[in-house]
């Protein structure tokens, strides 16, 4: 398993979750976890086909957690559901399959979530966005909506899109983004300094309906399993509000810029 980050077992990097049961599904579905495919689909990468069946890998892992490793419903039971990056849509279209392995502790509030680098603000006409929504909606009652009203339900990565969606669930989510994510800024085509001023212009704004928010006017990508998850001024790292956040303490959002290394 990775070593830094929220997986790290040093108390002073992970002070939270050192002791915590780490889990670590690995991404093999290139699909965003919402495939639900049982038969192979041909690809440029491969003739033959791949397998495009990330929502049913989320299905078989709550299911493998519980008869192999003891994870229960119980009602001390804790759940830091966190998805890093593609993950982190993942995460948003699975949450019903996590609620209904769970649904004591979520009912509680003790399954929260974290969405690191997955969040996208908008999508840009020029270039035509990514076919997100290939394999299956990220959110059904989102694409749902949004081909009633004849529109594209790719729209549904958007995060002001899903997230109407997300929010009357009760569960604490905590959106962790870059204002000049170094993943989305080149895929958008955002180029200059104007454009990139204006887009992290449009993160923020994105993100005022969300109660917790952690994110830099910097170019990086993922918080979660990378060094960044403790640099910075003690009480104003992402560990810091990570651990705030776990404790339920009132909700903070943090727009900031990393000092320079």
């Amino acid at each position: 398993m990775k070593s830094e980050g929220i997986f790290s077992l040093a108390p002073g990097t992970n002070p939270t979750f050192a002791t915590a049961h780490h889990v670590d599904a690995h991404y093999c579905s290139s699909d965003l976890w919402v495939g639900d495919r049982t038969d192979r689909q041909p690809n440029s990468a491969d003739p033959e086909g791949w397998f495009f069946s990330g929502r049913r890998n989320v299905a078989v892992l709550f299911e493998a957690l519980a008869e192999l490793q003891g994870l229960t419903d119980a009602p001390d039971t804790q759940v830091l559901l966190l998805g890093t990056s593609a993950g982190g849509m993942g995460v948003v279209g699975n949450l019903d399959q996590a609620m209904a392995a769970l649904p004591a502790t979520a009912a509680a509030g003790r399954l929260r979530v974290v969405l690191d680098g997955s969040w996208v603000a908008d999508l840009p006409t020029d270039p035509p966005p990514p076919d997100a929504d290939r394999w299956g909606p990220l959110h059904s009652a989102c694409a749902e909506r949004l081909s009633a009203a004849g529109q594209d339900p790719v729209r549904c990565v958007i995060g002001t899109e899903w997230w109407p969606h997300v929010a009357p669930l009760g569960l604490p989510v905590l959106v962790q983004i870059s204002g000049q994510d170094t993943t989305q800024v080149p895929v958008f085509g955002i180029d200059t300094p104007a454009e990139r001023a204006a887009w992290q212009s449009t993160v923020r704004s994105s993100l005022q309906p969300v109660p917790w928010v952690f994110s830099g006017g910097h170019g990086y990508h993922v918080v979660a399993i990378d060094p960044l998850f403790h640099r910075g001024p003690h009480g104003q790292r992402f560990v810091d509000l990570l651990d705030r956040f776990w404790r339920d303490e009132p909700p903070e959002q943090r727009f900031f810029r990393y000092a320079p290394r």
